[in-house]
């Protein structure tokens, strides 16, 4: 795109959430608090979702799952694809905004000031990185703080939100850590990413950690897993809850059978689930996720 003649600071400061973009965040709890961040969240964002600060006195770090979004860097508007990571320090201005014909998905948190303390860059900047690990905890994080019967292992993923955010402001590895809490547990020396190595440092036996990984970080965050729907997906899953057959969903929205289940699964890819009853259910924990204040 063509650089802008105006400067960020010179674009008035906006905070713009709209009725069409959907959030799941978790603001200052004590576990995120632990190791210093403020808030951690996942965002689907459509227009006119816009936001534009001056200075931010956080750390803030946004990183792209689907889709595509604008962020402000070097004077002009640069598209941020998946992988793309988003990092400003602390007392740092930024702008980023969803753009027209793309649901823009990303993963994110605000820290504590002193989070960027070891940062070895300093600046802000726009990186390229693997984010499946990132993305996991964070899920993980967030829907083991949903529920009282998993909330005990709600500090095991805010550790791991810590350990993955500090590899992405360290891609060469120079400064990573282990988790605080996991440090702790005797044995603790396999990756992260290793499910051994998880088995160790939480103590859970080999089948209840698989149980649990595959009941939370496999499972999307209804709201945003929904907002990723086009409205005629978004019409067969409200029919299909209805308990409409398919020749029924098809004959109320004017399309043929084939293109039902077609469009079924595209739904089903992008809930992450395997039948009409989990499809369902996604719809249903969905509608009992509040609306975002702000993002």
């Amino acid at each position: 795109m063509p650089p802008s003649r105006h400067t960020l600071q010179q674009m008035p400061e906006k905070l713009v959430i709209g009725r069409r973009t959907h959030e799941l965040k978790k603001c200052r709890s004590p576990e995120l608090t632990d190791v210093g961040i403020l808030v951690a969240g996942i965002t689907a964002a459509r227009p006119p979702y816009a936001v534009t600060r001056h200075c931010l006195r956080d750390g803030h770090v946004i990183g792209t799952i689907e889709g595509e979004g604008e962020i402000w860097r070097d004077g002009q508007w640069q598209r941020c694809r998946a992988g793309s990571v988003f990092i400003n320090p602390p007392n740092s201005a930024e702008a980023f905004r969803a753009i027209r014909g793309s649901t823009w998905t990303f993963c994110w948190l605000h820290t504590f000031p002193e989070f960027f303390a070891a940062d070895p860059a300093g600046e802000t900047r726009i990186i390229e990185a693997d984010l499946r690990l990132f993305q996991l905890a964070i899920e993980g994080y967030l829907h083991s703080s949903r529920s009282i019967e998993t909330r005990q292992m709600s500090g095991l993923w805010a550790d791991l939100v810590r350990a993955y955010s500090l590899r992405l402001l360290h891609p060469s590895g120079g400064a990573r850590e282990r988790p605080r809490r996991l440090s702790r547990r005797d044995g603790a020396r396999r990756p992260l990413s290793d499910l051994a190595g998880l088995q160790a440092m939480t103590g859970l036996n080999c089948k209840q950690l698989r149980r649990y990984l595959g009941a939370f970080v496999h499972r999307p965050v209804p709201h945003a897993a929904l907002a990723t729907l086009t409205p005629r997906e978004r019409n067969t899953l409200d029919l299909l809850a209805a308990g409409c057959l398919y020749k029924e969903i098809a004959d109320q929205l004017g399309i043929s059978l084939d293109t039902v289940r077609s469009h079924l699964k595209s739904i089903y890819g992008k809930l992450h689930v395997h039948s009409r009853e989990e499809a369902v259910q996604c719809l249903q924990d969905g509608a009992r996720v509040p609306q975002p204040s702000q993002g």
